[in-house]
């Protein structure tokens, strides 16, 4: 399971989501992660925030990535999401 900071789950709760979809952290091309919209999948890691599934975390990348931190940092681009290891090291930007 990934953990996923109060940060993240903040900058996720005002994101329209249509019905029947959800904002995913998926597998979007080879050794590329990224956000969609698209169904949910009984596999996905489930992130709420104040009652509302705010984020869906692809089973796959849950379990690979299992004890990593998913946060947010402030770059002169705007924010960006970043993957931080269990153990201290360098986080690996989306």
């Amino acid at each position: 399971m990934i953990v996923v900071t109060q940060a993240v789950k903040e900058m996720f709760q005002s994101v329209p989501q249509p019905e029947g979809q959800v904002l995913r952290l998926d597998v979007v091309g080879p050794q590329e992660l990224g956000l969609t919209l698209g169904e949910p999948q009984p596999s996905d890691q489930v992130v709420e925030h104040e009652g509302r599934e705010v984020i869906h975390i692809a089973g796959e990348i849950s379990q690979a990535a299992d004890g990593a931190t998913l946060d947010q940092m402030d770059t002169p681009e705007g924010p960006t999401l970043i993957i931080t290891p269990p153990e201290e090291g360098e986080p690996a930007p989306l």
